[in-house]
């Protein structure tokens, strides 16, 4: 199943949430918009199989990930005092250092060895809640949220490296504080680690941790 179709299924949930859980006697539901922008650290051990000729014992792809930017958007309602349902739509794009090593059967022949960078993204859809702490300017908070994810292996338009696109499960957890710059206006300054179940067949799981901020304009 790809990820636009969970996109569905996920705001459904969000809007069945903020019915459920905010006060029927509230006038007006307080919306926040935070677009955000941020770096990632990945970590991932990419593993591809290769065509392999007779003289060759072991023809396997591997590579790990480079660090990468990371930018997304925030769309927050407000449940109770201090809590707030969130979905988040991020994309975090980086590097992939993909090493080859071709062993070979024949001690005449010897072992080819190459290095290439591929493209590697993975975007999250996901929804949770977050939590607010103290009445001043600056607010600290903590959240968490679950979703789908899809990881992404683009090689452009090399040879050797095969493109992929796995959708898969995932969660992330997080924190930081919020600075009110007006009534209508904020920064929102966060760390958050994300996890993404891809399953062993498809290369094990992908975390990430990442820095970000964002400028939060409330509706």
């Amino acid at each position: 199943m790809r990820i636009d179709r969970y996109a569905f299924w996920i705001l459904l949930a969000a809007l069945g949430a903020a019915a459920a859980l905010a006060p029927a006697s509230a006038a007006a539901v307080e919306l926040e918009l935070t677009p955000i922008v941020g770096y990632s650290s990945t970590d991932y051990e990419f593993s591809q199989g290769l065509t392999c000729l007779a003289i060759f014992a072991d023809c396997t792809l591997r590579g790990e990930t480079d660090d990468g930017a990371a930018f997304g958007l925030i769309l927050g309602v407000e449940l109770r005092p201090r809590w707030q349902l969130e979905l988040l739509a991020n994309r975090q794009e980086s590097d992939l250092d993909a090493r080859g090593r071709l062993v070979s059967l024949n001690p005449g022949i010897p072992d080819v060895v190459f290095t290439e960078a591929v493209d590697f993204e993975v975007t999250h859809l996901q929804i949770g809640a977050s939590r607010t702490f103290g009445e001043g300017r600056l607010r600290p908070f903590v959240g968490a949220a679950v979703g789908v994810s899809r990881v992404e292996v683009d090689p452009g338009d090399r040879q050797v490296t095969a493109g992929s696109s796995e959708d898969a499960l995932s969660a992330s957890a997080g924190g930081g504080v919020e600075v009110d710059l007006s009534d209508r206006l904020g920064l929102r300054l966060e760390g958050r680690a994300w996890w993404v179940d891809l399953g062993e067949e498809a290369g094990g799981d992908v975390t990430q941790l990442d820095a970000a901020a964002g400028l939060v304009v409330r509706f």
